[in-house]
């Protein structure tokens, strides 16, 4: 679709090289809807601008302010023209023209914009591509949850029809919230990995979808002096406060020490994952050994240290290498 601005001035101008940006800029959004309308402003950047040429795909033009049927799919090329109010002097410097745009079209959707001065001579030329607001499904939360505790995830917001999902499946329960873009899980299978998966329809009728992997896994406890056992998220907190990593974080291919100050406590063996959660390497501890050290990787990152106790119990440690 097609459509002229004829903007007449006085035939009176200096001649400028076809560039980008040079006469006009165009501000508007560019990731769309097809259930909303989106206002372009067009403003004038050079002194001898005279109408400016306007070729659109996937579109139509609306009136900008007024009610209009969003069901109309049907690109029309009925632009009008902006008139300038001083004709025929030219536009005003850093003036603004405005105009609104129902995009209908789930394909290619472009605006492009010729301007010329008032000899007819192209002053500058540029296109906007015009997306579909299509989130990519992120999904964020937890990599790490107690056994018996909830798990935590958000996608982005903003669409219809979400659809949460875990395998392994162990009926787990679903406490969606947020128009179903944030989620709490419980029931989790103990002890185990998992996958966390969301679909959702966006704005153009297209189902996006997500995926995260997280673990469930054994925490160690401590008796306060109440003798009440404290419950500890691995993703927030150390979940043995007897047991420190340090220093933490380290530089990348260092030795990071650990050290059982908790008398109790006996870490028998270690392993280190990276948060995909390759297992990076393992090992056993020296029996009743308070500190020991562990080489890091090259790589900079973050890394999950699991320690296993003489009850078989596990603590999480996430340990960050950096450059």
């Amino acid at each position: 679709m097609r459509f002229k601005l004829f903007l007449l001035c006085a035939l009176w101008a200096s001649l400028l090289h076809a560039q980008n940006g040079v006469a006009i800029l165009v501000s508007g959004t560019t990731s769309v809807c097809p259930t909303q309308l989106y206002q372009y402003n067009i403003q004038i950047v050079s002194t001898n601008v005279c109408y400016i040429e306007v070729s659109s795909t996937g579109g139509h033009r609306v009136t900008c302010g007024a009610a209009h049927n969003l069901t109309d799919t049907s690109p029309t090329s009925d632009f009008g023209s902006f008139m300038t109010p001083n004709f025929p002097n030219p536009f005003t410097i850093y003036s603004y023209k405005s105009f609104c745009m129902h995009w209908v079209s789930s394909g290619s959707k472009t605006l492009c914009f010729t301007a010329y001065n008032c000899s007819g001579a192209v002053l500058s030329t540029f296109c906007i591509t015009v997306t579909n607001n299509s989130p990519i499904m992120t999904v964020q939360g937890n990599t790490n949850v107690c056994n018996g505790q909830y798990a935590y995830f958000t996608a982005p917001c903003g669409l219809t029809n979400y659809a949460w999902s875990v395998v392994p499946d162990n009926n787990e329960t679903y406490s969606p919230s947020g128009g179903g873009c944030v989620v709490n899980i419980g029931n989790l299978n103990n002890s185990s990995w998992h996958l966390v998966s969301v679909q959702a329809v966006d704005c153009w009728g297209v189902t996006q979808y997500g995926s995260k992997s997280f673990y469930t896994v054994s925490c160690l406890k401590k008796s306060g002096t109440d003798g009440v056992v404290d419950r500890a998220d691995p993703d927030t907190e150390n979940p043995e406060t007897g047991v420190q990593v340090f220093p933490n974080p380290t530089d990348q291919g260092s030795q990071v020490f650990v050290k059982v100050e908790d008398v109790p406590v006996v870490i028998q063996s270690y392993q280190l994952f990276s948060m995909d959660g390759k297992m990076l390497k393992n090992g056993e501890v020296a029996e009743s050994a308070k500190v020991f050290d562990l080489e890091m990787p090259e790589t900079p990152g973050v890394y999950l240290l699991i320690l296993t106790d003489a009850n078989h119990q596990q603590s999480q440690h996430k340990v960050v290498v950096t450059q």
